[in-house]
């Protein structure tokens, strides 16, 4: 093996945690109905280190709750 590699599994080693798996950071993005306190989430997105993606639409949300912001930023922009 060469140095890159030792680096390259050394650093795998370490990010193995207690339970076995492998330590990864997630990154979310998430719209919801506005900024109260009976907010209700529209949307999510999950991305990962290394390059994978999840991403949801709800329906059940009460489109009434959106501000005009919302409807025009966010909902114009949803599959569902």
């Amino acid at each position: 093996m060469g140095i890159y590699q030792n680096a390259v599994a050394e650093r795998e080693k370490q990010q193995v945690d207690m339970y076995g798996g492998i330590k990864m950071n997630l990154f979310f993005d998430c719209e919801f109905t506005g900024l109260r306190k009976d907010t209700t989430l529209i949307s999510i997105g999950i991305f990962t280190e290394n390059g994978k993606k999840f991403y949801a639409e709800f329906s059940d949300y009460d489109e009434s709750q959106c501000d005009d912001w919302i409807k025009e930023n966010e909902l114009k922009h949803t599959i569902l």
